[in-house]
C-alpha cells in the first residue's frame, strides 16, 4: 500500500487536529484509568471478520504467549485469550504488506532468536507458551481471595493479578504455520514487524486472506488523486482565510456595512431617485462580498468543521436572507427580509476575540439562567392564577368605581401581563395598587398582604437570584475562554505554556485516592503498555505503547524526553524503575500545573498559595528519595 502524503497533507491534518482537541488536564479527566480505557473495547462480533487463537512471541528468547486475534475491516485487534483485554491493534490502513512465513529449518535469513534450542526429547527444539489461566485479587498482605471477600475488610487494599501457566511445546508444532505483518513507518506502529504462528496450514492461509481483504479495503477508502487536490486546495483555503489580514479585512467590510446601514436608516432615500439608487448598489456589492466570503469560508472548512461552528451557521443565515429578499423583491412579504441585513454587524463577534469571549461565556450561561427563570415564571404564574381567582371581580373605590378587577386580572394573561408590570416597578403602586384601597382609604389587609408577598418573593428574591446566577455563571464561562484562549496561543507574558508528551498520562495518573491506588494505576498502565509480557520496557517498546492508548492526539514519545524520562540511563526499565521514574515525572507535572495555574490567576489572591506550593514541591522533588522528605512538606502544609 501506498505512503500517506506528507508535508501539507500533514500540516492540514495536524492543524485540524488542535482545533479539534482541547489541552489535557487534572481537571477534564473523566473515569479511572483502566486497560478498557487506555487501548479502548472490544467491537462487536457482527464486526469481526475471523477470530481466533494465536500464537505471539514475547520478545524472550523461545518464549510465546497464545492470545486471541480478532480482524475487523478498520483494526487487527490482539487480546488476552480468557479476557475481554485489548493488549495491542494493528489498523488496517498502515498494513503494508502480510506474507507468510518459511518453516524455521527452510529460512536462508538469519537464525531468529526463537529458534534457540532448549533440549528436549531426541535432541529437538522445544519453545516454552504462555497462558492466561485466570484473575485473582490480592492484597498488600499477600493474601488471596475474590474481590468481594477482599472488599469485605476493613482497610483491605486489593490489586488485580493475572495467573499465568507456561508449557513446553516443540517448535514445529508452533513456528511451522507463520505469517508476518509489515506496518507503515508513519503509522501507530512505526514500521514495527508483528509475527503470528498458527496451529496449522489452513488456520494460516484464513489469517492471511482476512488480513489481505481488509488491506484491499484500507486501500479503497483512501482519497483519490482528485480528491487529494481538492483537499490540498481546501489547506491553502484555509490557511489563507484564517490570516490575519483576511480576517481583519473582513471584520471592517461588516462594520462598513453596519454604518452605511445606520445612515441608509437616517437619511431614508426615496425609491427611484438617484440617491436611493446608489444605497441599493451599495447594498448589492455588500451582499455579493459576503456571499464570496462564505463560499470561501464554506469551501475551506467543508463539511463538519463548517457546521461545529455556530457563528458560521449564523453567517450563512444572514447571508442567505440578504440574497433571498435581494433576489425576490418583488414577491410580497418576502422584502421584509431585508431588514435583517442590520445583524450582519452581529458577525463581527466572530471575528474579535474579546466579543467572541462575551458572546461565547453568555451563550454558555443561558442554560443555568433558564433554570432559574423557569423557577420565577412559575412562581409568577401562580401568583398570577390567584390573582384571577381573588382579584377579577374587584371594581374600585367611588366615584371613579373603576373595574380594575377585570380590566387588570380578567384572565390569566391579564394577571401575568400586570405581574409583570409590578416587578419592573412600573406605576405598580399609583397604578394598580391603589384602586384596591377600601372607600374611605383604609387599606385593604387582603390585597396588601398579597402584593406585598409578592413583591418580597419575586421582586426581591428570585429576581436577584437570576442575575446572581447570571453573573456567576457568566464569571466562570468566560475565565474558561480567557484559559482556552491562553492556551490556544501557548503565550502569555512572554511565557509559553509547559506541556510534554506525557501529560495526558500524568493527568490521568494524578487523580489517585490513595498511595496504593496510584501504585495500581502505575502498575495497570505498565501491564497495558507491555503488550509482550516481556516485563520490560525499553524506548520503542513505550513509544510504541503510549501511541496506541486511547488520547487525542495521540502521544509521541522522543529519544530526548525517554532518557529524561530515565534520568540519562535509557535501557530497559522493569515494573519497579517504571513506577519510580512516574512518581518522579507526576511530581514534576504538579509543579507545571501550579506554574500554569500562577499564570492564569497572576492578579487573583491565590497566587501567594500556589507560590509557597510550588516552592515546597520543588523542595521535596529536589530532595528525592531522602529520608522525612515527604513529612516535611507535610508539616509545612
Amino acid at each position: 500500500m501506498g505512503s500517506q502524503p506528507s508535508g501539507w497533507w500533514d500540516i492540514f491534518l495536524s492543524k485540524k487536529q488542535r482545533k479539534r482537541q482541547p489541552v489535557i488536564t487534572p481537571f477534564m479527566v473523566e473515569g479511572k484509568l483502566n486497560p478498557e480505557n487506555l487501548m479502548g473495547k472490544i467491537p462487536d462480533a457482527s464486526y469481526h471478520l475471523r477470530e481466533g487463537q494465536i500464537y505471539r512471541s514475547t520478545g524472550q528468547d523461545d518464549t510465546f504467549s497464545l492470545r486471541r486475534m480478532i480482524v475487523c475491516h478498520d483494526c487487527v485487534y490482539v487480546c488476552r485469550l480468557q479476557f475481554d483485554r485489548i493488549l495491542d491493534k494493528i489498523p488496517t490502513g498502515e498494513i503494508e504488506t502480510v506474507r507468510s512465513l518459511p518453516p524455521p529449518s527452510d529460512s536462508p535469513d538469519k537464525p531468529q532468536k526463537v529458534l534457540r534450542s532448549t533440549g528436549g526429547e531426541k535432541g529437538g527444539r522445544t519453545i516454552k507458551v504462555r497462558h492466561d489461566m485466570a484473575e485473582e485479587d490480592v492484597n498488600l498482605g499477600g493474601q488471596r481471595g475474590s474481590l468481594s471477600s477482599m472488599q469485605a475488610g476493613v482497610g483491605v487494599e486489593v490489586m488485580r493479578r493475572t495467573e499465568v501457566m507456561i508449557e513446553t511445546k516443540p517448535a514445529s508444532d508452533v513456528l511451522s504455520h507463520g505469517f508476518e505483518i509489515r506496518t507503515s513507518a508513519s503509522g501507530i506502529n512505526a514500521g514495527l514487524t508483528y509475527q503470528f504462528y498458527a496451529t496449522s496450514a489452513a488456520e494460516r492461509n484464513g489469517w492471511l486472506e482476512a488480513l489481505d481483504d481488509c488491506k484491499h479495503y484500507a486501500e479503497s477508502q483512501l482519497p483519490t488523486a482528485n480528491q487529494l487536490k481538492l483537499q490540498k486546495w481546501q489547506w491553502i483555503a484555509s490557511t489563507v482565510y484564517q490570516s490575519d489580514p483576511v480576517q481583519f479585512l473582513i471584520a471592517f467590510l461588516i462594520l462598513a456595512n453596519f454604518i452605511f446601514n445606520a445612515r441608509q436608516a437616517e437619511v431614508r432615500p426615496a425609491q427611484g431617485t438617484t440617491e436611493g439608487d446608489l444605497y441599493e448598489i451599495t447594498d448589492d456589492v455588500f451582499t455579493s462580498l459576503f456571499a464570496l466570503e462564505l463560499g470561501w469560508n464554506m469551501f475551506a472548512h467543508w463539511m463538519w468543521e463548517f457546521l461545529r461552528d455556530g457563528w458560521n451557521i449564523f453567517d450563512f443565515i444572514v447571508v442567505l436572507v440578504s440574497i433571498v429578499s435581494r433576489v425576490f423583491s418583488d414577491v410580497p412579504g418576502l422584502n421584509t427580509l431585508r431588514l435583517l441585513r442590520a445583524f450582519r454587524v452581529m458577525r463581527l463577534f466572530g471575528r474579535l476575540a474579546s466579543l467572541r469571549r462575551i458572546i461565547n461565556a453568555l451563550m454558555m450561561s443561558v442554560k443555568p439562567v433558564l433554570n432559574a427563570f423557569l423557577i420565577m415564571l412559575l412562581v409568577v404564574s401562580i401568583y398570577a392564577i390567584l390573582a384571577v381567582e381573588f382579584f377579577a371581580d374587584w371594581t374600585g373605590p367611588p366615584p371613579e368605581n373603576f373595574p380594575v378587577g377585570p380590566h387588570y386580572f380578567g384572565s390569566f394573561t391579564k394577571a401575568l401581563f400586570t405581574n409583570f408590570q409590578i416587578i419592573t416597578g412600573d406605576s405598580w403602586a399609583s397604578g394598580v395598587i391603589r384602586y384596591f384601597f377600601m372607600p374611605d382609604g383604609e387599606l385593604s389587609l387582603g390585597p396588601v398582604f398579597f402584593f406585598a408577598s409578592f413583591i418580597i418573593i419575586v421582586g426581591w428574591t428570585l429576581l436577584q437570584v437570576v442575575v446572581a446566577v447570571l453573573l456567576d455563571n457568566f464569571t466562570a464561562a468566560s475565565n474558561h475562554e480567557k484559559a482556552q484562549q491562553h492556551a490556544d496561543s501557548a503565550d502569555l507574558h512572554g511565557k509559553e505554556y509547559q506541556h510534554l508528551s506525557l501529560d495526558p498520562v500524568l493527568a490521568q495518573l494524578s487523580h489517585f485516592d490513595t498511595d496504593f491506588d496510584l501504585r495500581s494505576r502505575i502498575r495497570t498502565l505498565f501491564e497495558v503498555i507491555d503488550a509482550d509480557d516481556s516485563g520490560g520496557l525499553d524506548y520503542e517498546e513505550l513509544n510504541h505503547g503510549l501511541t496506541k492508548l486511547q488520547f487525542q492526539p495521540p502521544i509521541k514519545l522522543t529519544k530526548q524526553e525517554f532518557f529524561q524520562f530515565t534520568q540519562g540511563e535509557g535501557g530497559v526499565l522493569d515494573l519497579e524503575a517504571f513506577e519510580v521514574n512516574m512518581r518522579r515525572e507526576l511530581k514534576m507535572y504538579a509543579q507545571r500545573q501550579m506554574a500554569n495555574a500562577m499564570e492564569l490567576d497572576s492578579d487573583s489572591d491565590i497566587a501567594p498559595i500556589l507560590i509557597v506550593m510550588k516552592l515546597l514541591l520543588n523542595e521535596v522533588t529536589r530532595r528525592g528519595g531522602e529520608p522525612g522528605a515527604s513529612v516535611c512538606l507535610f508539616v509545612c502544609l
